[in-house]
């Protein structure tokens, strides 16, 4: 997938990666939440609740539910 990340990252093109093979850093989960701040993960979590029941919103964020 990192190989070729600019037919599979989300986005590519416009600007959101310094470089497309990012969006595919190491693939941990949970990865992301090391990159953003409590007030990023804050809001996340605020419009997910809004786009989504809780068992959809775990099962997004958890692959359970």
């Amino acid at each position: 997938m990192k190989q070729a990340a600019e037919q599979f990252a989300p986005m590519t093109g416009t600007g959101v990666w310094k470089a497309e093979q990012d969006f595919f850093a190491r693939g941990r989960s949970g990865e992301l939440k090391e990159k953003l701040s409590a007030a990023e993960l804050a809001g996340f979590d605020a419009r997910l609740a809004e786009l989504l029941p809780p068992d959809e919103a775990k099962w997004l964020v958890n692959g359970t539910g």
